[in-house]
Order: structure tokens, then C-alpha cells, then sequence
């Protein structure tokens, strides 16, 4: 009798062990399973996201604001840090300017290239004609000769550079 005691009391023991492990791994399984598709929704919404920005950009680029060939020239990675980082919320279309032709050095770039670049940085524009503003203050430091200017006639219009090598400390 005792020994049949015994052997219940074990069978009983493993048996509550074994659902309460069963119930641990349902329970892992189903969070398993939720953060797995919570994963999956945010990859698909980063896709989709991903492509509605290129869309977008393409459209700056029909537009004028854009240039088509980012990946020669903006592949140093600063039109990504602008965006994310703002950095000219605060600054003056002159320092603006300034830092994206240093940022950007010695690589000349347009005024729409430009103006595009320092609007993404979070520059606020006093005036509705943000492109001559920003031709204006090109020509200015030009001719304070902080920058190079190449003239040129039509729709490409002036570059504008820095010589040197681009260097993170020449930018602040």
C-alpha cells in the first residue's frame, strides 16, 4: 500500500509539472508568436514607408528641387543626417548655407541642390521665393569669397563649392 502511496504522489508531481511547463511553453509560443507579427507589420509599414520616400523624392526631382543623381552626390550621407537631425531649425539661411557647402566640400552643387538641402535641415524661409533667397546668398558669399562660383546660363545655372577636403570640424 505504502508503495502505491509513493507512486502517486510522483505520478501526481509529474503530472503538475508537466502541464505547468506545457502551460510555460503555450504561453511563450503565444508571445513568441505576437512579437513575431508585431515584427513583421512594423518590417511591411518600413517598406512601405521606404517606398513612399522614394516616391517623394522622385517627385522633388521631376520638380526641379532635386537632384536625379543622389547617389553621386548625396551618397556622403549628410541629406539623411539633415533630415533626421534638423540641424538648421535654428540657424541663418547664411550659416545654413555655409554648412552645406562645407558639409559638402569640394563637390560643387546648385542652387536648387542647395536650397533643397538646407529646407530638409528644418531652414525656415522668411520669404514665399526661398530659391532666390538662397541664390542671393550664395552670390554674397561668393563674393566674400567664402565660396567658388561657377557662372553658368539656363536652367542649370551657378555652382557653388569649397575647395578642400570635406571635414566634420570645418562644418562647426
Amino acid at each position: 500500500m505504502r508503495n502505491h502511496l509513493e507512486n502517486q504522489l510522483t505520478t501526481r508531481l509529474s503530472y503538475d509539472t508537466f502541464v505547468l511547463i506545457a502551460r510555460e511553453v503555450w504561453y511563450l509560443d503565444a508571445t513568441a508568436k505576437k512579437i513575431v507579427n508585431e515584427l513583421q507589420s512594423v518590417e511591411r509599414q518600413i517598406r512601405a514607408l521606404q517606398t513612399r520616400a522614394s516616391s517623394l523624392k522622385d517627385a522633388l526631382a521631376v520638380a526641379g528641387l532635386r537632384p536625379d543623381n543622389e547617389d553621386t552626390i548625396f551618397s556622403s550621407g549628410y541629406e539623411a543626417g539633415y533630415i533626421s537631425e534638423q540641424p538648421f531649425v535654428h540657424m541663418s539661411l547664411v550659416d545654413s548655407c555655409k554648412r552645406v557647402l562645407l558639409d559638402y566640400k569640394p563637390t560643387p552643387l546648385l542652387k536648387s541642390q542647395i536650397e533643397y538641402l538646407v529646407r530638409v535641415g528644418g531652414c525656415k524661409f522668411d520669404t514665399e521665393d526661398s530659391k532666390n533667397s538662397v541664390g542671393t546668398t550664395l552670390l554674397r558669399l561668393a563674393e566674400n569669397e567664402f565660396c567658388k562660383v561657377e557662372r553658368n546660363r539656363g536652367p542649370e545655372g551657378n555652382k557653388y563649392w569649397v575647395e578642400g577636403i570635406a571635414s566634420k570640424t570645418d562644418s562647426k
